[in-house]
């Protein structure tokens, strides 16, 4: 027998036991750190508030990107409504007006419209009942193709007033946006109910210049 670091007088099969036992309580303190260590570090959850905050910088973001196209739209149309109305006669100006605006309502050449076509909503909104994604795509459509076909055909209506396709045409895009703004507010809609909150519907007035004898 033999005296142990303990103090105690054990036989070497007694010590050798003794030994494997700290040995196994050192190991298990040593993996317990470890794992307090690795749930420090992570993440935590994403809050309710988290969510709802994702979901008002989505519209933010819309409101953003779509400021340029709408803006362009309402100078387009304002610009034909002073021509047939006659208290324009700068067809020459109101043309370059429209002309610089179609490119604002495209994809290619407006770059806040690239950024909402290819934005890719916040993880934390996945899990909710509508896919966030439809209403960012509701608004590109809005603006390409149907706002900038508005404008072209405005731009055919400075030449005649009368132009029955252009006409057409006109009431089915100002359709189609009514329709895609309409979708967009529902996607919105119904994910702020998801997240117990409200949220304030879009309204992208420029199509509101629209003459009235063209509505």
């Amino acid at each position: 027998m033999s005296l142990g670091p303990d103090g105690i007088l054990r036989t070497p099969k007694e010590q050798q036991a003794a030994n494997s036992r700290k040995k196994r309580w050192v190991i298990l303190a040593v993996l317990a750190l470890v794992v307090i260590a690795v749930l420090t570090d992570l993440p935590r959850g994403v809050t309710l508030a988290d969510r709802q905050a994702n979901l008002q910088l989505v519209r933010t973001t819309i409101v953003t990107d779509m400021q340029v196209c709408n803006a362009s739209l309402s100078d387009s149309l304002t610009a034909l409504s002073g021509i047939l109305s006659g208290t324009s006669n700068q067809v020459a100006t109101a043309k370059q007006i429209m002309v610089r605006a179609e490119s604002t309502c495209t994809v290619i050449d407006n770059p806040d419209l690239y950024d909402l076509a290819t934005l890719a909503p916040p993880t934390a909104l996945e899990n909710l009942s509508v896919n966030i994604s439809k209403a960012t795509n509701n608004y590109v459509e809005w603006a390409y193709p149907n706002a900038a076909a508005v404008i072209v055909d405005a731009q055919d209506l400075l030449k005649n007033p009368k132009d029955a396709k252009a006409i057409a045409d006109l009431r089915v895009r100002v359709r189609n946006m009514q329709s895609e703004e309409q979708a967009a507010n529902l996607v919105l809609s119904t994910a702020a109910e998801d997240l117990k909150m409200t949220i304030q519907p879009l309204n992208f007035d420029g199509i509101n210049q629209l003459p009235a004898s063209l509505r």
